[in-house]
């Protein structure tokens, strides 16, 4: 009695297996809606990612200037100070 209730849930788990591997090769709609899901996914991604890249960009811009105007004013200080 045992051997046949696992026989029946083995077969059923197969068949269900099976099932659910032809309805996703003979669904092509659901195909389309998952290789949408994933591409919506993948661009959500990449959009963070170039939110952050540009975060640091902006930094470096900011902070750029200001470090490259000090290195400016410094070095036409030392100039003057080297041809007096």
């Amino acid at each position: 009695m045992a051997r046949m209730l696992r026989a029946g849930f083995f077969a059923g788990a197969v068949a269900a297996a099976a099932g659910e591997a032809v309805g996703a090769r003979a669904n092509p709609i659901r195909r389309v809606v998952s290789m949408l899901q994933l591409m919506q996914e993948k661009v959500a991604a990449e959009g963070k990612q170039e939110e952050e890249l540009f975060h640091r960009f902006m930094c470096f811009c900011t902070t750029g200037a200001k470090d490259l105007e000090a290195s400016i004013s410094a070095s036409e200080t030392r100039i003057e100070q080297a041809t007096a």
